[in-house]
């Protein structure tokens, strides 16, 4: 779940930043990595035969969709923030 979601997500950000705006990718990876592992989880678990797949799939992508953008601003803030002081320390 984690190494599937990072990965993808990291290949999205590497691909669109050079398409797009830094911040466009970031948000973009941010949100994908939480969709992308949940999405994995979901299907680990109706695989499994724990819950049905037509049910737990969407239920799950439903709310991390939510989550998912969340995170994006949570991971934009936050790399903002670290270039700053970054930036701060070199001076």
């Amino acid at each position: 779940m984690a190494l599937g979601g990072t990965i993808i997500a990291y290949g999205a950000y590497y691909f669109i930043k050079k398409i797009a705006p830094e911040w466009t990718a970031i948000l973009i990876a941010g949100w994908a990595s939480v969709v992308l592992a949940s999405l994995a989880c979901a299907l680990e678990l109706g695989f499994s035969g724990t819950i049905p797949m037509e049910a737990v799939v969407p239920a799950m992508l439903k709310v991390h969709v939510v989550i998912g953008v969340a995170e994006a601003l949570i991971t934009l803030a936050l790399i903002n923030l670290f270039r700053s002081l970054t930036a701060e320390e070199s001076s």
